[in-house]
């Protein structure tokens, strides 16, 4: 199967994430994704995701024993009612797939505050699923 790219950015706050110190959570969850990185990126492009990004703990590479994966999406159907159903379904797939906690954000229904602050963690799932 052909991955899709589903983000370009490489940087935290101008740090290259590769040169980051992360957390054993980090890398935990981190490999929870990359271990099952095609069915990952099947569940994404399933849903119709076009750009999916890590935000929150698991971006800065922070992460608790109790934390979650958050993952900031963007859907190529952007219909409210279709939005919130994929989201919500993605994320339990997700969830069955990795064995871990994931919360799916989308960038249309999110809260504004939210948002704000993902978008300034943001790195490329991507990286994480190669």
């Amino acid at each position: 199967m052909t991955r899709t790219n589903f983000c370009p950015a490489t940087t935290i706050d101008g740090v290259d994430e590769a040169q980051m110190t992360v957390t054993a959570d980090t890398t935990r969850l981190r490999g929870a994704l990359a271990t099952h990185a095609d069915e990952v990126a099947e569940a994404l492009s399933a849903a119709g995701v076009v750009h999916a990004h890590l935000f929150g703990s698991v971006a800065r590479g922070d992460a608790s024993a109790d934390s979650d994966i958050d993952i900031y999406v963007v859907f190529s159907d952007t219909t409210p009612g279709r939005i919130l159903m994929t989201t919500g379904g993605l994320t339990e797939r997700l969830r069955r797939i990795t064995n871990v906690r994931v919360d799916v954000v989308d960038e249309t229904l999110g809260d504004p505050r939210v948002l704000e602050t993902a978008r300034k963690d943001l790195i490329p799932l991507e990286s994480i699923l190669t």
